[in-house]
């Protein structure tokens, strides 16, 4: 590619971006609106005891779901615009002279066991590792310098070659590629590992209260509906349903740092599965 390809390529997803900010935007409005819809509908079908007015508040229900799931898709779509975006950007660097400044130099690779590899500037600042370097995560770039840096019979090192030359022709593809592997490393939620989750002992009694608030507030409620009970049964319901939000409050912040690596892993899990998936249904002629 071109450098007014590549400019091009930056340009595009500078746009790209400005529209998934305005897209994210609109969604978290309408999620608010959601909230306020399904609160509107459920405060009117409890003043006028109109049950036509919870279907309405279900529905909200369903779109604000709806809508959190789109949430998640467009801030997949920008982190994915944004590693294309810098793709274009380190090869705009190659091209103006400033990728010195801009890429890895493979510092951390240096073997006290083949100093050579500084001499001949493999690695290190302004080395040949930093120049050619494409690789976005450790195991990549740890490889590229394992091939600099170590002796390789004839036919590896053809069978390498013959790669990277199948894969300097798929320049979109290896752009792609580069952009998957830049957003789950780079991306705000990538996580460092696999996630640990310790599960503290709970006390019997809150065990059961887990299952039993629900269980009576779900009877409450459907009591209230079927017009049992009267203003009693709703008056219990909100009851029941009050305490339960307050304790979800009070329980918010050890739950989340709980969950919180496991909602880190299982969203940057993502950009590998689409780039697998794109290795996969791509057909390579090279054997490495």
């Amino acid at each position: 590619m071109t450098k007014q390809e590549y400019q091009s390529l930056l340009e595009k997803q500078e746009h790209q971006l400005q529209l998934l900010g305005k897209s994210y935007n609109q969604c978290a409005f309408y999620r608010v609106c959601a909230i306020g819809w399904v609160c509107g509908f459920l405060y009117a079908g409890y003043r006028l005891h109109f049950w036509p007015n919870y279907l309405f508040a279900l529905l909200g229900a369903a779109a604000f779901f709806w809508l959190v799931r789109r949430h998640d898709r467009i801030e997949r779509a920008q982190e994915l615009a944004r590693a294309q975006k810098e793709v274009a950007q380190q090869y705009l660097h190659r091209m103006d002279g400033s990728w010195r400044a801009a890429s890895p130099d493979g510092s951390e690779y240096r073997r006290t066991d083949y100093p050579q590899a500084k001499d001949l500037d493999l690695l290190g600042p302004n080395s040949l590792f930093q120049y050619i370097c494409a690789a976005n995560t450790q195991q990549g770039r740890a490889t590229l310098a394992g091939w600099l840096t170590t002796c390789a019979p004839l036919a590896t090192i053809v069978r390498r070659q013959q790669a990277v030359e199948e894969l300097g022709k798929k320049e979109a593809l290896a752009i792609e590629m580069q952009a998957y592997a830049r957003a789950a490393v780079t991306g705000k939620k990538a996580p460092a590992g696999w996630p640990r989750i310790e599960q503290p002992a709970q006390p019997a009694i809150l065990s059961a209260m887990r299952w039993l608030l629900p269980a009576c507030t779900l009877l409450a409620l459907a009591a209230a509906l079927l017009g049992l009970g009267g203003d009693w049964a709703w008056g219990v319901f909100g009851g029941l349903f009050g305490l339960q939000f307050f304790i979800a409050l009070a329980g918010y912040p050890r739950n989340h740092r709980i969950l919180a690596e496991v909602d880190k892993f299982s969203s940057k899990i993502k950009p590998y599965q689409e780039l697998f998936s794109l290795v996969e249904g791509t057909q390579f002629e090279s054997e490495e």
